[in-house]
């Protein structure tokens, strides 16, 4: 055997070797195929399985096909060949379904003091005075609030003795001399009954 057909031979694998080569990239430890396409648009990964018969080409027959079960990645828009199976998948998959509810989390920590609130609601107080009213009479009586500072904020007149011949001439609140809110609460009642009469007059007042 001849030195040049060793040559001619050697060259040939060389040529081989560096077009398969050619045809990939590292990439951070591992290799990846360096033609476009791959993924395609998507994430969507092209593929050809190979089938487990091909065609003859002495006829139109099946044989079986040694290379069956094989699977090859191509560039998005290529065709696989007669005798392969196209696939395609993709890279994220589809959404899992939803995760089973967690257990209760702790007990947090309490949290800070909350700011204080408002004042506590006006004191609200009562007064009365009683007195008698003879027949043919008429009497007046105010109920003050047993406080200056406080507002009278209702009031009333009660009359017993007598279920007629007696008129309520006055049941209104008191505003003291150039005062801006009621103080006391008077009633006047004018007695035609005949009978002697109790005159109750209260006020309700608040601080």
């Amino acid at each position: 055997m001849s030195g040049s057909g060793i040559g001619r031979r050697f060259g040939r694998k060389a040529v081989i070797i560096t077009a398969a080569v050619s045809a990939m990239v590292l990439t951070g430890g591992g290799i990846a195929l360096a033609a476009g396409g791959i993924p395609g648009p998507g994430g969507a990964i092209s593929g050809c399985y190979q089938n487990s018969t091909t065609r003859s080409p002495f006829g139109n027959r099946s044989l079986p096909n040694p290379q069956s079960g094989d699977l090859r990645v191509i560039p998005a828009g290529t065709s696989c060949k007669s005798d392969e199976t196209a696939l395609s998948w993709n890279q994220a998959g589809q959404q899992g379904p939803a995760g089973a509810q967690g257990a209760t989390g702790p007990q947090g920590p309490a949290g800070p003091q909350g700011p204080a609130g408002p004042s506590a609601a006006s004191t609200v107080t009562s007064s009365s005075s009683t007195n008698t009213d003879q027949n043919g009479l008429e009497l007046g009586l105010t109920a003050s609030c047993p406080s200056s500072s406080e507002v009278a904020i209702s009031g009333g007149v009660k009359v017993t003795g007598a279920y007629t011949g007696f008129t309520i001439t006055e049941d209104a609140p008191v505003f003291p001399s150039g005062g801006a809110v009621p103080t006391a609460w008077n009633g006047t009642v004018a007695n035609l009954s005949g009978a002697t009469l109790t005159l109750t007059v209260w006020v309700i007042c608040e601080s």
